[in-house]
């Protein structure tokens, strides 16, 4: 009976990862989903690719790019001049008010001095070609393929294809709208880098599927630079002070995941309600450090799998012991 029990309890284990995935990204039901923003500068190559792939140095400041808060810090209130003096080497400013942050016009101290680039990317659809808020777009069908609006900082992207955690492409074509961070400490929506913060280590992510691994923010030296963004790196490149868990460990971790309190819900942000959704409660699970990420106040999935896979390793062992005593009862019966 002992056996039949932890079998089935590693399968519920496995099915809770599943069901987990799909709740990464809460949002705050306070963020502002006005209408399409019309102040998106629209004056970039329409024929490149949606993501800014082709890059032009430029050579002349476009005062009219910077952003409303491009003065704040150690940057130029407009992209400097390609080669003009910068006083931080490896400082990043960014400019424009463009949601796609590959799309931004940005400039980077390199030897004393700056070089200015700016991506070309698709133009934004305007606002009368688009649904009235993001709300409304989110998850409907939409033409033409890649077409992007805009709404206060951010984007919905006519698709269907993703990038993380798995990259493909099928299903309908729908809108997919990213969500603004709830972390009443963090700014909503993506800041522009090089831009002034106030709380020094504080950071902030912004969802992979639309910034990619290292589309965070980390307030560093009073500026916003770039950070990791919660998406797993595995690499021992990126990792130090490794400690491998014992087995007395693993088995506290299983113990721990086997008490969690599962449930069921709807995120209160429009854009992404309409289905419940199956996972745990981020205030519930104080004790669960390695399942939480403090600076999203949601779940480290590369974290919870991971505790999931101790507990999988731990009932693995036990059923191979059941196993080995099992075998010393038949040879003891056939004596």
């Amino acid at each position: 009976m002992r056996f039949d029990v932890r079998v089935c309890a590693t399968s519920a284990v496995l099915l809770a990862v599943a069901a987990c995935g799909s709740t990464s990204q809460p949002t705050d039901s306070g963020a502002d989903t006005g209408g399409a923003d019309s102040s998106v500068d629209s004056s970039v190559d329409s024929s490149a690719d949606a993501m800014g792939s082709d890059v032009t140095i430029v050579d002349a400041p476009t005062g009219s790019d910077s952003g409303p808060d491009a003065s704040a810090g150690p940057c130029p209130s407009a992209l400097p001049m390609t080669g003009s003096p910068c006083p931080r080497a490896g400082l990043v400013c960014q400019y424009g008010t463009d949601p796609r942050e590959n799309c931004r016009p940005s400039a980077r101290c390199e030897m004393g001095v700056w070089v200015s680039m700016a991506p070309a990317c698709m133009q934004i659809t305007p606002p009368a070609m688009c649904p009235a808020t993001r709300e409304m777009a989110q998850g409907q069908a939409c033409a033409p393929m890649d077409a992007v609006c805009a709404y206060s900082g951010l984007f919905c992207r006519c698709t269907n294809c993703r990038s993380f955690p798995v990259s493909g492409c099928n299903g309908p074509v729908q809108w997919q709208c990213n969500a603004p961070n709830p972390d009443m400490a963090c700014p909503s929506v993506q800041p522009n880098l090089g831009t002034a913060c106030a709380m020094e280590g504080q950071r902030c992510g912004y969802d992979c599927e639309s910034y990619g691994p290292n589309g965070g923010r980390q307030c560093t030296g009073g500026v916003w630079v770039a950070s990791p963004n919660n998406c797993p790196i595995s690499t021992r490149r990126a990792k130090r002070d490794i400690v491998y868990s014992s087995e007395a460990e693993r088995e506290q971790m299983a113990r721990d995941v086997l008490r969690m309190r599962l449930a069921t819900y709807e995120y209160t942000d429009v854009a992404l309600a309409g289905r419940r959704r199956l996972g745990f409660v981020y205030e519930d699970e104080t004790t669960h450090r390695y399942a939480r990420d403090p600076d999203i106040s949601g779940v480290d999935l590369y974290g919870y799998t991971s505790l999931l896979l101790a507990t999988v390793q731990t009932q693995q062992r036990q059923i191979e012991q059941l196993q080995r005593e099992v075998r010393e009862l038949r040879v003891r019966r056939a004596r």
